[in-house]
């Protein structure tokens, strides 16, 4: 069996229990892992044997073609540096009409990500107002103690 494929240098990974939220700085992408997928992540690094993370995920046939599965999919979302074909092709629907299992099915689902730009401004309300009394502090605080020059927003 194979080595593992490399986690791309540039993806920012930050660990929330036994599931990651990981951003592409520079698409200002985000996706979120659930544990499977997360765990195969985790292992990307061509020094660890494909053979290992099998036993990671039960060991059992199945979980090969859910580790193949799972490396088309984080390749896909470019969350992975592949030089070569992961050598298979394996679809989700293919691998539930094999299995039918599927509470162990990776997610990496993709969410939206503030720009950096975004991120870091004061406020991000939606007011149509030329005077904000008072301004916002905040990109978090809710935009209820707004107040326009004519009229509330």
């Amino acid at each position: 069996m194979s080595r593992m494929p490399a986690r791309h240098k540039d993806v920012e990974i930050t660990e929330l229990e036994n599931e990651l939220v990981c951003y592409k700085p520079d698409t200002s992408e985000g996706y979120f892992l659930n544990p499977t997928a997360a765990l195969v992540l985790k292992n990307c690094d061509p020094a660890i044997e494909k053979a290992h993370v099998v036993e990671l995920l039960g060991g059992e046939e199945s979980a090969q073609d859910l580790l193949e599965l799972t490396l088309t999919e984080l390749r896909d979302e470019g969350l992975l540096v592949v030089d070569e074909a992961l050598g298979s092709t394996l679809t989700r629907a293919d691998f539930l009409r094999k299995w039918t299992v599927a509470a162990a099915l990776p997610v990496v689902a993709a969410i939206m990500m503030p720009t950096p730009a975004e991120a870091s401004s004061a406020c991000s309300c939606s007011c149509s107002c030329t005077t904000v009394t008072p301004p916002c502090t905040a990109v978090t605080a809710p935009c209820t103690t707004l107040a326009c020059a004519t009229s509330p927003c």
